[in-house]
């Protein structure tokens, strides 16, 4: 799923774009994040999470809580 990016950063950064991509579920839907995909995933004992990425076009922000 993730590719070339995980090689790039490394044993840690692929667990933060995990994290990232999976329990945010922000990704690109268009190379330089030009269109966004927003699908989290919500695990038991997940309550909240908030997530940003940084793109050409201003900052991408993800937020969700459960209550």
């Amino acid at each position: 799923m993730l590719g070339g990016e995980v090689r790039r950063l490394g044993r840690i950064g692929a667990q933060v774009v995990k994290l990232h991509r999976g329990l945010a579920g922000l990704a690109p839907a268009a190379p330089g994040y030009r269109r966004l995909r927003i699908a989290p995933v919500v695990l038991p004992g997940i309550t909240r999470v908030r997530s940003e990425q940084e793109t050409p076009y201003g900052t991408a922000c993800v937020s969700w809580r459960i209550e």
